[in-house]
């Protein structure tokens, strides 16, 4: 019953965002919103990761400021969905790229915004020269010591896929995330930061020391927590337009510390993902999911109601 509520409330807000334009003044508002993330921005983009250095200790990333032009990362401040369009809870994600902003309680313009954004900056400009930054780190991660880099790179298709996962993340309140290594899915991490000041500059990634964990120690979720407190290696601030990217490999712990009050973090997440395919083959002893349920799972990102479809039926 919620999950139909929360449909028929999209719907209405998708009807008053169409009765309130003509079909003229809707087509010139998105190609003014398309325009906003083409101008000038992949050159932009492709100088400030160029230049960029990876930083290996802890473990390898890349903490790249002003990564959006300001003209760019303003409209993106603009477009921020307001905070009752993210659903209830202390952390709540909207999907914004193809197939699955359709569904989501966004406005037609903001729609049309973040698919562009997600789909054209983040998929095409940013995440490929990322993977080219962090591909000679490929051997880090758990099971890839020996593994072919050259073949890699020619067989990109692969080992890599564009995942429906990408999201605008709000924290509120009371949210924390312990110390953990991401699913082994998980190539490389990329988060995008968007407080409107540097007032919360606490509210950062935090990365932690430790030491590797084994395949043994995988979580359900293909993740791993850490069952001791680890000493922090680096916090980083939390501040405007800064791209914090960090591969995934099985000393990478990292964490959130707890928001306070009405304290709000928020980012746009977009994991880079190894195809289901290549988990499997690697890790398939391993790794608690099989194909089927890695398609499925990424399915549930196309609509909000498989998000509890998809967990009712796992669990099942």
């Amino acid at each position: 019953m919620r999950a139909l509520l929360w449909m028929f409330f999209i719907f209405l807000g998708s009807a008053k965002a169409f009765a309130e334009e003509t079909p003229q003044q809707r087509g010139k508002r998105v190609k003014n919103e398309i325009r906003l993330c083409l101008s000038d921005v992949r050159e932009y983009i492709a100088k400030k990761i160029d230049a960029a250095v990876v930083i290996e200790d802890p473990f390898p990333h890349l903490i790249i400021e002003d990564i959006l032009p300001e003209h760019l990362y303003e409209e993106c401040l603009r477009h921020w969905p307001n905070n009752s369009r993210f659903q209830a809870g202390k952390r709540s994600s909207v999907y914004v790229t193809q197939g699955a902003v359709e569904g989501t309680s966004l406005n037609f313009c903001e729609k049309h915004f973040w698919r562009t954004f997600g789909e054209v900056i983040v998929n095409r400009y940013i995440k490929p020269r990322i993977l080219a930054k962090l591909l000679p780190y490929f051997p880090l991660k758990l099971g890839m010591k020996d593994v072919d880099l050259e073949q890699v790179k020619t067989n990109a298709t692969d080992y890599f896929f564009n995942s429906r996962q990408d999201g605008l993340v709000l924290d509120r309140g009371g949210y924390t995330i312990p110390a953990h290594v991401d699913k082994l899915n998980i190539f490389a991490q990329m988060l995008l930061y968007f407080p409107r000041s540097s007032e919360t500059n606490h509210l950062g990634t935090v990365f932690y020391r430790g030491s590797s964990h084994s395949l043994k120690e995988l979580s359900s979720f293909g993740g791993t927590f850490s069952k001791k407190a680890l000493p922090i290696a680096k916090k980083v601030s939390y501040n405007p337009n800064i791209l914090v990217v960090f591969l995934q490999c099985p000393f990478a712990w990292h964490g959130v510390e707890r928001t306070q009050g009405s304290e709000l973090r928020r980012l746009y997440v977009s994991p880079i993902m190894m195809t289901p395919e290549f988990i499997q083959e690697t890790y398939g002893e391993v790794y608690k999911r099989s194909l089927v349920d890695d398609y499925f799972f990424e399915a549930r990102f196309l609509n909000p109601r498989n998000i509890h479809v998809w967990g009712e039926t796992y669990a099942n």
